[in-house]
């Protein structure tokens, strides 16, 4: 049975003065100790544990009946078919237990969404562009967010070197934005917000 080690940290001191002996002979009277004890209390334990999980069965259910509600029912004939199935050819082909292995599928990256939208423009579309002007977009926010929260670690004892590396990162964000508030036109209309573009960048001063 498991030891309770940490119990042994309270009498090891007391050790050190003894014989080798007597030492390996306490010590094993104290882990006997304790082996029995946790044996005596297990039952208590356990009791304690079993009317817990009860408790939380009666919630689980009601959450699970609730999340099945939602489910259409042929999505669900479907999974007791594959369940079925594997169970029944589980000795033949261990790889039919697989079903029961959480299944997520990668959510695509900005530059696959990009070039989806691109390769279905049309020639004569008029928002060609705005996939590429869209990508430029949240990389000019995630360069935003990204220099904001360097703004907050600088420390105020900032060295010159410090100090001219996040200005020339801020006027190379300011360039990105007004560039893409001059082609924002083209994509949004002539009448789109003004105050994006005074949105789009929060100058952190740094003293």
């Amino acid at each position: 049975m498991e030891t309770l080690w940490s119990s042994l940290n309270i009498i090891s001191p007391s050790a050190r003065g003894m014989a080798t002996l007597h030492r390996q002979e306490l010590l094993d009277f104290q882990m006997n100790d304790n082996n029995f004890l946790k044996m005596v209390w297990m039952p208590l334990s356990l009791k304690r544990k079993l009317k817990k999980s009860q408790e939380a069965q009666i919630s689980a259910k009601e959450a699970f009946s609730e999340l099945d509600m939602r489910i259409p029912a042929q999505l669900c004939d479907k999974w007791e078919k594959e369940e079925k199935s594997a169970l029944e050819n589980r000795d033949s082909n261990v790889k039919s237990m697989d079903i029961f292995e959480v299944q997520l599928e990668k959510a695509p990256t900005t530059k696959s969404i990009e070039m989806d939208i691109i390769s279905h423009q049309l020639p004569d579309d008029r928002m060609r562009g705005a996939a590429t002007w869209m990508a430029r977009v949240l990389k000019a926010e995630e360069s935003q967010i990204i220099l904001g929260i360097d703004a907050q670690h600088m420390h105020a004892r900032a060295t010159e070197t410090q100090r001219l590396s996040f200005a020339r990162r801020q006027d190379n964000l300011h360039t990105q934005i007004d560039q893409l508030c001059e082609s924002a036109a083209q994509f949004l209309g002539d009448d789109w917000n003004d105050e994006i573009s005074d949105n789009l960048i929060s100058v952190a001063e740094i003293d």
